[in-house]
């Protein structure tokens, strides 16, 4: 079985938690009147899940059920099934056990614990009430009727999200970390890696110097030196290393050393429908060791944060600039931090949209609250990066804070072990300044699930669209990339939605900040903004007709559409895309530029004399 990028966590997901507390609380009840034979093989399965050998143990359970239809059999088998995450096979046998006079009160639980994993909070928190009025007391399902609870509250009003697996970009193996700047994506992978580009000593002087490096951008306040002050001998120094570790990478790339347990960086670009382009790896320059990235832009794009495990297996935060008109990227260069952090290992890392704070993941350093906490840097007056400060208690935990982010508001999101969820990793988010936070907040549902939830990403100026990773079931691979976007309207079980996709009428691109108009048959009026992907999300109830209004970005117009309410059906969603045109739309008398009219149709009307006669 395959492990996911987030398995190092502390936290296990909730069919483990659960496992390890039915066997140890409440173990199931033995077969009574049963054959010899069968009591034999039941205790040859228990131990075969105490051993965490659970598809040996399932075949066992099979075996037994079919022999001898019990509740105790049942109950063996909804339990193997939940902890093999077949929450759909498990669901009707679970059912039938409930049904029996004798049902244990552990039937109760399994069938919550199913429930919560299907992600109906409502009908979990009332089986695990019976389970506690039975007498229940295992407190790992007592910790899931109050996980229960606080999902009912965080998923009552506020913003609705759609997700969607991006299949175009995910793999069989673990594809994670995004960040994006402008239309081009860039992610980590451990899928299978090759290239074909030639490493000369030319070529490694060549991205090793550049006139358009600004003052600061590789360095700190602990090192005040940048490339374009080094000496001679200090150049050489560095000309030499980088060439070193070239040739280790174009090594480790020819003889296939670690290839296949590698993790490298990726970029794809949102072009034409449906948007992705296929991934390719980035230059070898940037892809130097076994584990490279996590990779962050900074705002402007010519600036790329990257967490690399060296050759020496240490965790350094590097940068590399983009040289202006080269479409290169110069060697990355490490950025220094004080001497106790020599034995730091940086995880992840984001800057802020205005370029002012730089937020790092970090593990092995104080103060810390425990495992990977969360530290600022803040951009000094003269370009440098100041001292990290630990973001505290309300934000770290005793479990592991990793990948930052921030939205187009300048609220921090980041994923968390260590904070109430609904299991394994989730995305929290709060607001404020390093030693000020407001509480933290779970995402909720969809943004978050039983499974890993991390990783969050907004696009571009947006602070309700983006990307995640989670290692939720329905996947390719094991931790996939997915999209969110902001449900505009309320999405219930009456409603439908519509997805308006915006392109260019010409190039079949996306457009970005165009405005989208929805207005209703009551005259209700919802009004959108498109993200880097041109898309938008509209709650709407069937039967209704919807107009969409003139959408003007940029001298870039749609005429209106209409979508009869026969073509929304409830719990669906219908595509409906806007071709944008270029024109060139006329102005007012104040310099303003106008819609265009709308046509008209029909004869042309005749002039009428003064009289009223033609």
């Amino acid at each position: 079985m395959k492990k996911s990028y987030m398995h190092s966590f502390w936290y296990k997901t909730l069919p483990a938690l659960a496992a390890a507390a039915v066997w140890i609380c409440c173990p199931a009840p033995p077969l009574t009147a049963a054959p010899d034979p069968l009591v034999e093989m039941r205790k040859q399965a228990l131990k075969l899940e105490k051993d965490g050998e659970y598809k040996q143990a399932h075949e066992l359970y099979t075996t037994l059920l079919n022999e001898s239809r019990t509740t105790a059999a049942l109950i063996d088998q909804v339990r193997i099934l939940i902890i093999l995450d077949s929450l759909a096979a498990a669901l009707p046998l679970c059912r039938e056990a409930l049904g029996y006079n004798d049902a244990p009160t552990i039937a109760n639980a399994h069938w919550g614990q199913i429930q919560f994993g299907m992600r109906n909070y409502a009908e979990a928190l009332q089986a695990f009430k019976v389970y506690e009025g039975k007498g229940g007391k295992d407190p790992a399902f007592l910790k899931l009727k109050a996980q229960c609870e606080k999902m009912l509250n965080v998923t009552k009003g506020g913003v609705q999200y759609v997700v969607r697996n991006e299949k175009r970009l995910n793999t069989e193996f673990n594809d994670f970390a995004p960040s994006m700047a402008g239309n081009m994506l860039i992610f980590s992978s451990n899928r299978p890696f090759s290239v074909s580009e030639e490493l000369t000593p030319s070529r490694v002087q060549f991205l090793t110097y550049d006139d358009d490096i600004p003052p600061g951008i590789f360095v700190s306040a602990y090192d005040k030196k940048d490339p374009s002050h080094f000496s001679d001998k200090e150049r050489l120094a560095l000309l030499k290393s980088q060439q070193d570790d070239f040739l280790a990478a174009a090594e480790r790339i020819k003889s296939g050393q670690d290839v296949a347990n590698s993790v490298n960086m990726y970029i794809s670009l949102i072009d034409k429908y449906p948007n992705w382009t296929r991934p390719e790896a980035v230059p070898l320059s940037l892809n130097l060791y076994k584990n490279n990235g996590p990779a962050c832009f900074a705002t402007n794009g010519n600036t790329l944060y990257i967490s690399y495990v060296d050759n020496d297996n240490k965790k350094t935060l590097k940068a590399a600039h983009k040289m202006q008109d080269k479409k290169e990227w110069t060697y990355p260069m490490v950025i220094d931090f004080p001497k106790n952090w020599d034995k730091a290992n940086i995880c992840s890392q984001c800057v802020s949209a205005d370029g002012s704070m730089l937020v790092l993941s970090v593990e092995g350093v104080k103060p810390s609250e425990g495992g990977y906490d969360l530290y600022m840097c803040r951009l000094t007056s003269d370009g440098l990066w100041g001292p990290p400060a630990n973001l505290g208690s309300t934000i770290n935990t005793r479990g592991d804070e990793m990948f930052p982010a921030f939205d187009s508001e300048g609220r921090l999101y980041f994923s968390s072990t260590g904070h109430s969820g609904l299991g394994g990793a989730d995305i929290f988010r709060t607001n404020g300044a390093i030693n000020n936070w407001s509480a933290v907040e779970n995402m909720g549902m969809p943004i978050n699930s039983p499974k890993d939830d991390y990783a969050i990403m907004f696009y571009p100026n947006s602070s309700t669209s983006g990307l995640l990773i989670s290692n939720r079931p329905g996947g390719v691979g094991n931790d996939d990339i997915y999209s969110f976007d902001k449900i505009h309207g309320t999405m219930d079980k009456s409603a439908g939605m519509i997805a308006v996709r915006v392109i260019n009428k010409d190039t079949k691109a996306p457009v970005t900040d165009a405005t989208v108009t929805l207005i209703t048959d009551k005259r209700e009026t919802y009004t959108a903004t498109t993200a880097v992907n041109g898309q938008v999300f509209f709650a709407v109830t069937p039967n209704q007709r919807y107009v969409f209004s003139a959408v003007v970005k940029d001298d870039l117009y749609a005429p209106q559409s209409r979508i009869q309410g026969s073509q929304v059906q409830a719990g669906k969603t219908l595509e409906h895309t806007l071709a944008m045109k270029q024109i060139k739309l006329p102005k007012d008398k104040k310099g303003k530029k106008t819609k265009p009219a709308a046509k008209k149709n029909g004869k042309k009307k005749v002039k009428k004399n003064g009289k009223g006669k033609k």
